[in-house]
């Protein structure tokens, strides 16, 4: 989700909105892509504003395949600072069921820590927070286990962005 909605049910701080208060707030916000959008709940007006800041907004369906991946990730800035915001939602809810907007056809966690590692090679990565998990959402716990995986491959990636961890494993 864009998440750059001005307001939902009257209430201008969601988490339907973090990035139109950031964009509001910092005036020198710049460079923001948004990468796997889908979904039913679209905003036209959010999706408007949010490219007449500048920011890239990029379907899921132009993320489909490994080809189509590498060539977003060619797209995106290089040797800049970054700060990674992973919203758990962009996953597919059969991976990750534990959010409270889940959403079909999600990133497989292959592509996801692809898509990050990539960001790390090609980039500084100066923070990253990672949002809507909703563990009790998901009683067999994969969820809130996927998403702690998901930070120490985050780490992982900062750490040493050439050389990331294999995949794999037991």
């Amino acid at each position: 989700h864009l998440d750059f909605t001005d307001a939902r049910n009257d209430t201008r701080h969601s988490n339907s909105s973090p990035f139109r208060r950031a964009a509001d707030d910092l005036a020198n916000l710049a460079g923001v892509t948004t990468l796997g959008l889908r979904g039913l709940r679209f905003d036209r007006e959010a999706v408007q504003a949010a490219r007449a800041r500048g920011h890239r907004l990029v379907p899921m369906a132009a993320l489909a395949t490994p080809e189509q991946r590498a060539a977003a990730i060619e797209r995106l800035p290089q040797g800049a600072p970054v700060y990674l915001s992973i919203d758990v939602d962009a996953l597919d809810p059969a991976v990750l069921p534990g959010t409270s907007s889940p959403e079909p056809d999600g990133f497989t966690y292959g592509a996801l820590v692809a898509l990050v590692q990539a960001t790390a090679r090609r980039n500084r990565i100066v923070g990253c927070d990672l949002v809507e998990l909703a563990p009790q959402l998901d009683p067999s716990g994969n969820s809130a286990l996927l998403v702690a995986r998901l930070a120490m491959d985050v780490i992982a990636a900062v750490c040493d962005p050439l050389d990331p961890p294999p995949r794999g494993g037991a």
